[in-house]
């Protein structure tokens, strides 16, 4: 198949999506994090200005770091990455940066079995195999970024029911002690810290802990802390 028009095409819908950016007045400052080298050079073009690439990563770790010293306003991210996890990642990103906007590529490989969870911490998210539509999600994606409004290309908005994100966002009663415990789970700290950070003994963080996962009906501290942030 001769791809030649849609390659044109996206050229000059390229230019609109740059127009749509620089019209927006500060450019994003973005970190980028995929573990897909070409994927990493291709959206890389896409963005407004070169200066305004913060940092383009292939694993978790490099991206917290540059999100925690650069605080960008942009996360751009693909799962899978070279090492670490794209959810824990947007995690800890909207943690860090409470107003950081993000923009998520979900390949057809990934589990998506907790995606309902992450969608409300996310800003825009395309399907990997909705890129060739004529919607051009990609594109889409950033136009709705600059305008400062969510967008979910075909295959994600068919994906995630109402029950299940009425499941993911089902509210709990924590304790003011409990909703201060959760924070700290939010930025990283494992028990022993906590109970440092506290005052408290290391079993006493530990109990917390599993209470607040009990509350929140959640296994492990990541969908903890995705499920608190999703609250209203």
């Amino acid at each position: 198949m001769d791809p030649t028009q849609r390659v044109k095409s996206f050229r000059s819908r390229r230019r609109q999506v740059l127009s749509w950016i620089l019209s927006t007045g500060r450019p994003a400052r973005a970190v980028v994090a995929m573990g897909n080298r070409l994927t990493l050079l291709l959206i890389g073009q896409v963005l407004a200005k070169p200066e305004s690439l913060v940092a383009a990563v292939t694993t978790e770790d490099e991206a917290v770091e540059n999100i925690k010293r650069h605080r960008p306003s942009l996360l751009i991210c693909e799962a899978p990455l070279e090492s670490g996890c794209v959810k824990s990642l947007i995690v800890i990103a909207k943690a860090t940066v409470a107003d950081i906007q993000i923009n998520v590529l979900i390949s057809e490989r990934e589990d998506l079995a907790t995606w309902p969870s992450v969608d409300p911490l996310v800003d825009v998210a395309v399907a990997t195999k909705d890129l060739g539509d004529e919607e051009y999600p990609l594109m889409r994606g950033f136009i709705e970024l600059a305008r400062k409004r969510r967008y979910r290309s075909k295959s994600m908005r068919s994906g995630i029911s109402k029950p299940a994100m009425e499941a993911a966002t089902r509210t709990a009663k924590l304790t003011p002690r409990e909703a201060e415990v959760l924070a700290l789970v939010g930025k990283g700290m494992r028990d022993k810290e906590i109970a440092e950070k506290l005052g408290i003994s290391h079993q006493t963080a530990r109990t917390y802990v599993k209470d607040v996962r009990q509350k929140l009906g959640v296994r492990s501290r990541i969908s903890a802390v995705i499920t608190g942030l999703a609250r209203p």
